[in-house]
């Protein structure tokens, strides 16, 4: 097997409190997070004897090819960790379907999917926990994708930046949609614009939604708790995003949370009509607007296949 198949999915923060920034200028959190089925990015990765490069081919004009894009970053660290002496190019084609600076993690999806891809085609040469370790030397959420695709779990506690994956198995299924506006909202300037918030007090949002779920039994459950500690602070700075809290809902969306930092929101919905329904009744109004979902369980990513 040289080449494998595989869907980046998307990463919904169902509860994000964020604390004050660490010696280093990294920021600890504890989020609950949802690594949803659908929408993804999809990518082939394939290794061929030759120089020892890596080579992403890709129709999107508004992403890097060179190594600051995370999937190639990802490949070049399991060339160097895992097949040191290994004479090959790492060819990565990626159909990019997730937008960029959403809050979605569609970068860190893409770079797990990466590493996931080559320990499939290198089998027994990476652990688990050696991979994780890889993983967290590329970004914050990239364990969190390695972390679901290798428990089969679509459902996670981050703490620390993120690089603190505990797994959390009991959950009910999840429905709702992605809306997004034309701006896109940079990781650092949502902190920085956190941080020059005078007094500000952290959530503790993820406690309260993990003592609940234990009697959980459907997502609608998830109402009263999804909370987001850039919710306010983004909507100021971009008013659109103000305006999809508003139409999500009075188009009867259960409750409406932050993607990350932005500038994506998830809208909650009863069940996959009750999401056809609202994505029909806000297409055209915003730039981006999929269904999303999440099965109680799932042991592989629809759509994953090895060549």
């Amino acid at each position: 097997m040289n080449s494998v198949v595989i869907n980046a999915p998307v990463k919904i923060n169902l509860t994000l409190d964020v604390f004050p920034p660490r010696d280093d200028g990294y920021h600890n959190l504890d989020s609950v997070v949802a690594v949803m089925s659908y929408p993804f990015d999809e990518l082939k990765v394939t290794a061929l004897p030759g120089k020892r490069v890596v080579r992403l081919i890709t129709k999107a004009t508004d992403i890097p090819r060179d190594s600051s894009n995370l999937a190639v970053r990802a490949a070049e660290i399991f060339l160097e960790r895992f097949i040191p002496g290994e004479e090959v190019t790492i060819w990565i084609n990626l159909a990019k379907r997730l937008p960029v600076q959403a809050g979605l993690g569609g970068g860190s999806s893409d770079a797990a999917a990466t590493l996931i891809a080559l320990s499939q085609i290198y089998p027994d040469v990476a652990s688990e926990s050696a991979l994780m370790d890889a993983a967290a030397s590329i970004g914050s959420d990239v364990p969190l994708f390695v972390s679901v695709r290798e428990s089969g779990n679509g459902i996670v506690r981050l703490q620390g930046r993120g690089e603190i994956v505990e797994r959390i198995s009991r959950f009910p299924e999840i429905f709702g949609i992605l809306v997004k506006p034309a701006e896109g909202v940079s990781t650092a300037s949502a902190y920085a614009a956190l941080d020059a918030v005078p007094h500000r007090k952290s959530g503790a949002s993820t406690m309260t939604l993990l003592t609940a779920i234990e009697s959980m039994t459907e997502g609608a459950g998830l109402t009263s708790y999804l909370t987001n500690d850039f919710d306010s602070v983004i909507a100021d700075i971009v008013p659109s995003i103000k305006s999809i809290f508003v139409y999500l809902k009075e188009a009867g969306a259960l409750a409406q949370v932050l993607c990350g930092s932005g500038s994506c929101v998830f809208g909650l919905c009863r069940d996959y009509a009750h999401a056809r329904e609202l994505a029909r009744a806000l297409a055209g109004r915003f730039a981006w607007v999929k269904i999303t979902s999440m099965p109680a369980s799932q042991t592989k990513m629809p759509g994953e296949n090895a060549a």
